[in-house]
């Protein structure tokens, strides 16, 4: 088939497989022409950047305008021999080769080129220069073609083997990028050990380049690493570094920042390759870090096994992996939101424990005969990891496998903590790298499993506060995290409460006046409803006032000048009339509805379906159980949409004082609601049965049309009971606050009853 383009400015006729003596005459004389036969007819290697600019710039764009030329010249059959080809005099020599009438270089016929002619074409060229050896076998990897590459043709040919292109990558770099992972593997095998750390131009070597374009194929790299230890320890160059700390990237640290699974099976291959004795303590805090951030916890659970100290040493960032878990918001479960359903599974989920769970290998140090072997530093339990494999996976089915993560994450974590708050142990509080910032971290977000760990482990930490001056009770109290503020509880009688409730900070509040404020830290827009939020923050003040002392109530801060009832009403002025308001205009919504179920209901009494008798003036239907049905549940309707009608009014009419959103004004609200549900139900069973007792006979239209009636229903419920379920919760369930703390740590001699 002929490829024929009019408007061609070079040849009348693309090239094609028959026409290549006629097509190469006329493009030769073309380029001499420009002025650009030079570059194809060129015998010797190019010139470099290094050589200097302008030459490599002159010879770089006549190369472009020559390869140009060449490739539009080209039909889209023959074109497909040069695609990917960056060297003009390459491509006129892959031409010359796959279409020049000779007898080795005959077409088969198809318009395609076999296995055996491709390898006939490269072994011509095994008398030319190591260069051009090179180029094509690059251009070999670059068109991805199927067939194995004639690698023998590179065996004793070094030069040809590592020579550098236009970029600085070698062979084996184009075999990573383009993922020809058999075709590297054989590089591997060619190259010599010192071969294997030649840098592309911005300093990458092909380790590098498998860690970030397949970090997935461990074998390539463990074939790289066998070969060349060294590997192991060259860096990042500075502006590709990931933490853009120059020269502090090793391989093992990039492959641990991939997200992907195929970055975890890397980074656990080059850390089991890796010495143990050669990872600094900078290293091995990143690495820590970085598993507790990606939820990666073999490595890191072996180097803390190894190295507790490292959960106080400090990486490239300044991050110890102690002072850096505070901050990871979904480490915790209490640091996690659940609903009833998820809270239910999250509790059914069985995890193993994590010596059963995980599995990696360490090379161990050196020693004699035991240099090169390997030892299995943790073992699976086979009943342990079974159960917990039959968990996931039936999670996964269920769609439950993000609960299943979730729980994985906070069990591991539980069992990394007490190993990291252990070497806090009798140190000083300076001597722990910023660990305060990281306490305070962890109150504000509610870790209250972090904090009861480290008060276990070092009793000195009951005593830090923040830069107001602010005791850790003080502060939970301050960001209204009821969970660590619990753990008062756990200190015994009020002579272990006073220091921390009467301490005051350095704007002379005691903790009476910390709850009395409002803070960026209280985060009480999570709570729904002004309502809800003004009686949340009454029950921290009335809480609170439970520990302190008489005195305690009558202290004059120095900024505000007030006592804590005076700060507290100053400050929940503006919540009051929103709260006053968000009552009102629900009181008012429902007693419209209420009001429009009363008349309904009213008028269904009197008129039953079927009608009366004339000469009794008796319903029609009274005999009938659905009618009785209808009676019963109408009436039901009718008393409890005119009650709630009754208690919206109340509410509209109420006293809007601070204390009233305690208790007062949410038990209206609770009653309000469940009277007006109750209504609806039975205003939908009054429909039901009166469309049972007209439709007689016709079962499957009156079970549809009832059906249907569940529809309201459902919908009060959606959108109404979580309101009502929270009212009826914060009202009158446990509260916010738990008074059996039964965990709060005392085991430390040196922790008295005084604290």
């Amino acid at each position: 088939m002929t490829d024929t383009v009019v408007p061609s400015p070079i040849v009348h006729e693309l090239l094609n497989e028959d026409n290549y003596e006629e097509w190469s005459l006329r493009v030769e004389t073309y380029l001499l022409a420009k002025g650009l036969w030079e570059v194809v007819e060129a015998t010797t290697e190019p010139p470099k950047r290094e050589d200097g600019e302008v030459e490599f710039n002159a010879w770089r764009k006549s190369n472009a305008e020559a390869l140009h030329s060449i490739q539009v010249s080209c039909g889209a059959d023959t074109f497909s021999y040069i695609r990917g080809t960056r060297s003009a005099k390459v491509a006129w020599d892959i031409l010359a080769e796959k279409l020049k009438p000779t007898e080795a270089s005959q077409p088969t016929g198809t318009g395609e080129i076999s296995n055996d002619h491709i390898y006939v074409t490269l072994a011509s060229l095994a008398g030319k220069e190591d260069y051009y050896i090179n180029q094509t076998i690059a251009d070999f990897i670059m068109r991805g073609d199927d067939g194995d590459a004639p690698m023998h043709l590179l065996e004793g040919r070094r030069e040809a083997l590592i020579a550098r292109r236009e970029t600085g990558v070698t062979l084996l770099h184009l075999a990573v990028f383009y993922t020809k992972v058999d075709i590297a593997k054989k590089l591997v095998h060619l190259m010599e050990r010192e071969d294997l750390e030649i840098p592309d131009n911005v300093g990458l070597t092909a380790l590098h380049y498998v860690i970030d374009r397949t970090p997935e194929n461990v074998e390539l790299a463990e074939c790289m690493v066998g070969k060349n230890k060294t590997l192991l320890s060259i860096s990042l160059p500075p502006e590709k570094t990931i933490p853009l700390l120059a020269g502090k990237t090793t391989p093992l640290i990039q492959a641990h920042y991939i997200r992907s699974e195929g970055g975890e099976k890397m980074a656990r291959c080059l850390y089991s390759l890796t010495p143990h004795e050669t990872l600094n303590d900078s290293e091995c805090a990143m690495l820590v870090i970085r598993g507790l951030m990606l939820k990666r916890f073999d490595i890191a659970w072996d180097l803390i096994q190894r190295r507790p100290e490292l959960v106080i040493a400090k990486d490239f960032y300044g991050r110890t992996p102690l002072n850096e878990l505070a901050s990871i918001s979904s480490a915790f479960l209490s640091g996690s939101s659940l609903n009833f359903w998820e809270q239910w599974i999250y509790d059914g989920i069985q995890i193993p424990a994590i010596e059963d769970d995980v599995c990696i290998n360490i090379q161990k140090p050196e020693d004699g005969e035991q240099s090169n072997k390997r030892q299995k530093h943790l073992i699976y339990s086979g009943t342990s990891l079974f159960r917990g494999l039959v968990v996931k996976t039936f999670g996964k089915l269920l769609g439950f496998d993000r609960i299943y993560r979730m729980k994985l994450a906070h069990v591991r974590i539980l069992e990394f903590l007490p190993c990291m708050c252990e070497v806090t142990k009798n140190k000083d509080v300076k001597e722990l790298q910023g660990l305060e910032k990281a306490m305070f971290l962890a109150i504000k977000k509610g870790h209250v499993e972090y904090i009861t760990h480290l008060c276990r482990a070092n009793y000195k930490l009951h005593d830090i506060t923040n830069e107001k001056g602010r005791n850790i009770f003080q502060f939970a109290a301050e960001c209204r995290q009821h969970k660590i503020f619990s753990l008062l509880y756990g200190l015994g009688d009020q002579r272990n409460w006073e220091p921390f409730v009467s301490g005051k900070d350095k704007s002379g509040n005691n903790m009476l006046h910390v709850v009395g404020t409002i803070s960026s830290a209280a985060q009480i827009n999570r709570i729904q409803g002004a309502a809800l939020q003004m009686q949340r923050e009454l029950q921290w003040f009335k809480e609170v006032e439970r520990f302190a002392e008489s005195v305690d109530h009558e202290v004059i801060n120095k900024t505000d000048e007030m006592t804590p009832r005076e700060l507290f009403t100053k400050v929940h002025k503006d919540l009051v009339k929103e709260g006053e308001k968000a009552m009102k205009d629900t009181a008012t919504s429902c007693t419209v509805v209420g009001a429009l179920i009363v008349t309904i209901m009213f008028a269904a009494a009197f008129t039953v379906p079927g009608g009366n008798k004339q000469d009794t003036g008796l319903p029609v239907f009274l005999s009938k159980t659905a009618f009785i049905t209808f009676i019963v549940s109408d009436v039901i309707s009718l008393f409890s949409s005119t009650t709630s009608v009754m208690i919206f009014l109340g509410i509209l009419t109420s006293r809007y004082a601070e204390n009233d959103f305690l208790l007062s004004l949410p038990t209206k609200m609770i009653l309000g609601h469940i009277t007006l549900f109750i209504s609806i139900v039975a205003m939908m069973i009054t429909f039901s049965s009166a469309l049972s007792i007209m439709l007689h006979g016709k079962s499957s239209i009156a079970i549809l049309l009832t059906l249907l009636t569940s529809v309201p229903v459902a919908s009060f419920i959606w959108m109404q009971f979580p309101l009502l379920l929270e009212l009826i919760i914060s009202t009158y369930g446990a509260g916010v606050f738990d008074r059996k703390i039964k965990n709060w740590p005392r085991e430390d001699p040196k922790y008295s009853d005084s604290c």
